[in-house]
């Protein structure tokens, strides 16, 4: 796959070169995104508070804002040429507990790359996510708030106790392959296919997830060399709509994966995906299964409990939905669960729980203005390095409600 994806980029740029190609009019860039806020009340584990010797506040505002350029020309020779370029602020949507300071609360740039397209397909270059992720059908939620985009789901209502693992480590909750501490938004190449006859496949090439440094970060990254391939079909039948996608991914384990011993780099994992939607007569239903496969050498770990337990990314997230929109208005209900292996490989340990519930409504009030709202349910089981009791500062479970408005421009 990195062959092809370099070998594809390669052929694209030799075909600016050998041409002399020129455009008549500039790259012109124009002004999108969206600002949405919103009043949060959020209801934490007691237990879990004097556990950890936090006290959390019942009420707080968070929320999100992209301002986003965008603009693209063709070229004499036919080829499409674009860039775009997101700028993020709000609350933070980039990492989780553990991680790094590489999320998106420290980077002012979310996402930023060019293209060049054709009839052949499009060659993408620069800070996005993988190919994967952009063609994966994952449950239909009404106001945007799901999965890796989620208020709740991404750990920043209900807190997350620190060994309370997911199928991205330590990273936001989702069923996209989504590798790494970052999200998945990091350098890399995709080429994405032209459709035929409802069927868009698409490749991805990532380096490293170690995103906006310089230098030789390999050694640094919690996952690199990530290689994989997606595919998605859509198509209408007489007002009956099919969505459904398959991912697969494969990276090298690096030093910082969700807080794993060292000694586990240079492993390899795979990264499985799949979603399918059904929609008719305003109803989608739906929903999207990620497995991960990736099996620890037994022994060599070392001597402390950690190691003599091993660590295993192996596991599996899931979501399903139901949606329904008429109108002006939306609602939708959905539920996620991820269980992983983690630091409970042997014996009779528990593993990593994180589980999801969430009502959700929206009401258009004018163009690109819209109330929006949510009730949810948040619960987190981390497993002990001892395989004994969890204890109540590795549980935390807890409601939350929001509301708010959302514009986009």
């Amino acid at each position: 796959m990195k062959k092809i994806l370099v070998a594809t980029t390669a052929l694209v740029a030799a075909g600016l070169i050998s041409t002399g190609a020129q455009a008549a009019d500039k790259v012109k860039l124009e002004l999108g995104g969206f600002s949405k806020w919103f009043v949060v009340g959020a209801w934490n584990d007691t237990a879990f508070g004097k556990a950890t010797g936090q006290s959390f506040n019942n009420v707080d505002v968070k929320g999100q804002s992209d301002i986003t350029f965008s603009g693209s020309t063709k070229l004499d020779n036919g080829l499409d040429v674009g860039v775009f370029t997101a700028m993020r602020a709000g609350t933070n949507t980039g990492v989780g507990p553990g991680s790094t300071a590489q999320g998106d609360s420290n980077n002012l740039i979310d996402r930023a790359y060019l293209y060049v397209g054709s009839a052949y397909g499009k060659v993408i270059m620069g800070v996005l996510q993988n190919g994967t992720h952009l063609l994966h059908v994952q449950a239909p939620e009404s106001i945007g708030q799901w999965n890796d985009d989620g208020m709740l789901t991404y750990n920043g209502i209900i807190a997350r106790p620190a060994l309370a693992l997911g199928v991205n480590g330590n990273g936001i909750n989702s069923t996209s392959i989504l590798p790494g501490q970052n999200g998945g938004k990091v350098e890399g190449v995709t080429y994405v296919a032209p459709t035929f006859y409802g069927l868009t496949i698409g490749g991805s090439y990532i380096p490293n997830d170690v995103k906006n440094v310089r230098g030789a970060v390999n050694t640094t990254a919690a996952i690199k060399d990530v290689f994989g391939i997606g595919a998605n079909y859509t198509n209408n039948f007489g007002g009956f709509g099919v969505k459904a996608s398959f991912g697969w991914a494969r990276g090298t384990i690096g030093q910082n994966w969700g807080g794993a011993p060292a000694s586990i780099s240079g492993q390899e994992a795979n990264f499985y995906n799949a979603g399918l939607n059904f929609s008719y007569a305003g109803f989608t239903l739906g929903g999207s299964f990620r497995w991960n496969q990736h099996d620890v050498r037994k022994g060599g770990i070392g001597t402390t409990a950690l190691g003599a337990q091993g660590y295993s990314l192996n596991g599996h997230a899931w979501d399903a939905g139901l949606m329904y929109a008429t109108g002006p208005w939306a609602a939708s209900v959905s539920y996620f669960g991820s269980k992983v292996d983690g630091v409970s490989r042997t014996g009779a340990g528990k593993k990593e729980d994180i589980t999801f519930v969430q009502a959700s409504a929206k009401y258009d009030l004018g163009p690109g203005v819209a109330l929006q709202g949510l009730v949810g349910y948040g619960d987190y089981k981390a497993s002990t390095q001892t395989n004994g009791p969890r204890g109540a500062a590795n549980e935390n479970k807890g409601w939350t409600a929001l509301t708010g408005v959302a514009v986009q421009f």
